[in-house]
């Protein structure tokens, strides 16, 4: 959820006319995200296989090319890391901490629930290291009120921000007909995750099947297969990551999010709710978003009374359409993109308020007729080596070797599909008349571009 949540804050700068640079500290198919940035007119670098070094180097090239009014950094590690870096080379560039969620209170309460002193003593020295970050930044973002107000009690910061978690409200979500089942989404590279799946199955699941014998249970997301690998229960799959939520959420009878310990706003409860998916949650789960037990979703902490909230979540149609509309109409009111653009407008005219200069974006047009291994080549050194803002545009001229069906199968591409060959002035001419770009690239498909080329 952080990873969407900075996704819609950057469209939100963009919106209001920001230059926006974004670097990569680094994550899984980063190619792909980068592209969607620079769709945007982003200014993009996504260092991949260099490490933390690559990544400081490339910020440090990228302070000394450019004056920047504000550096937004995620997490607090990374601000510790690269916010002297930043003070160094660009010393009146207001630096933004994003908390994503009060690390130190979210390792503290894993601490206090595994009853473990070794988990004790990090959780005091995160907490030592993430306020002392906090209290160096110019501003610190939190994603709720109740953050807020902890993060007062602990810290004392220049200036508090709240930018809530930001999820787009489903128009019309399927109903309550030929839903069956229970689903849990979330990265089980986040310990709170796997924790909380293992006391829903080992505690809670076995009364619930007692009474709904047939019932399954599936489990989605990042690691999911690798974490729970060694682990077995009736009636439930683990299902691994999955593209999209959509048809999983659609699928599915409630939500359940057995968090235990953590901290923020859960990603998977605004999800849940925006999609129109009624949900039991512990009051963990529920902190930060105002939720009322039995009007906008189920809150249960043991698990006699969890498992009777899911119960009754599977008989009961009012009761199931009732935290359906409540639980829509809060994710409305929080957690829309409306609602958490004007959050984070209010953050960032905190510096100068003004517009920044954008980098101009080019629109790269090409070409392809029967190409398919060139174009794909082409189209793959182009999202590897471009950081420009860039749109790509590719014209197939009634291609019979399968190039359509790979372009088709791409993401942030812009495809003209001729169902016949209308050569090559022909299809140059469709690719000038779509570009929107403030410069046009020409590409031949049997190019190879490297770095630095645009």
């Amino acid at each position: 959820s952080g990873s969407l949540r900075t996704f819609e804050i950057v469209k939100a700068l963009r919106a209001a006319g920001h230059h926006v640079t974004f670097v990569s500290h680094g994550g899984k198919d980063q190619e792909q995200y980068a592209f969607a940035l620079q769709q945007l007119g982003v200014e993009t670098y996504a260092p991949n296989l260099g490490g933390m070094q690559a990544c400081t180097d490339k910020v440090r090239e990228v302070l000394s090319q450019l004056r920047y009014d504000v550096a937004f950094l995620s997490f607090w590690d990374i601000v510790e890391e690269y916010a002297p870096i930043i003070r160094e080379l660009s010393p009146a560039t207001e630096i933004i901490a994003d908390s994503v969620d009060l690390h130190y209170l979210r390792e503290a309460r894993g601490a206090e629930l595994e009853k473990s002193a070794t988990l004790a003593d990090r959780a005091k020295d995160t907490r030592k290291r993430e306020l002392a970050v906090y209290e160096a930044s110019d501003a610190v973002v939190v994603v709720s009120e109740q953050e807020k107000t902890q993060l007062e009690q602990d810290a004392r910061p220049k200036r508090i921000e709240v930018v809530g978690n930001i999820h787009r409200i489903r128009a019309n979500p399927p109903g309550i007909d030929g839903r069956d089942g229970l689903f849990f989404v979330g990265n089980f590279q986040h310990p709170p995750n796997a924790d909380g799946v293992r006391w829903f199955c080992n505690e809670v699941w076995p009364l619930v099947r007692k009474k709904h014998p047939a019932i399954e249970f599936r489990v989605v997301g990042y690691q999911s297969k690798q974490t729970l690998a060694s682990d077995r229960w009736d009636g439930v799959e683990v299902v691994g990551h999955v593209p999209h939520l959509d048809a999983e959420m659609d699928r599915a009878r409630a939500m359940v999010a057995p968090l235990r310990y953590g901290a923020g706003v859960k990603g998977k409860i605004g999800e849940s709710m925006s999609a129109g998916l009624p949900l039991v949650t512990t009051s963990v789960g529920a902190e930060g978003m105002g939720i009322e037990d039995g009007r906008d979703a189920f809150v249960a902490d043991d698990p006699v009374a969890f498992a009777e909230a899911v119960c009754r979540l599977v008989e009961d149609d009012e009761a199931w359409q009732r935290l359906r509309r409540n639980g829509r109409e809060l994710a409305r009111r929080l957690l829309s993109v409306q609602e958490v653009r004007g959050e984070a407008a209010r953050v960032f005219s905190g510096s100068s308020g003004a517009p920044r200069w954008r980098l101009p974006m080019a629109s790269i047009v090409l070409l392809n007729w029967n190409g398919l291994d060139w174009t794909r080549t082409c189209i793959e050194s182009v999202r590897a080596d471009t950081s420009y803002p860039a749109e790509i545009i590719v014209i197939d001229n009634g291609s019979t070797d399968g190039s359509l069906d790979y372009l088709q199968s791409l993401e942030g591409i812009r495809l003209i599909a001729n169902p016949k060959n209308r050569g090559f002035a022909g299809g140059v001419n469709q690719g000038l008349a779509a570009a929107r770009g403030d410069w046009i690239v020409l590409l031949n498909n049997d190019t190879v571009v490297t770095e630095g080329w645009l």
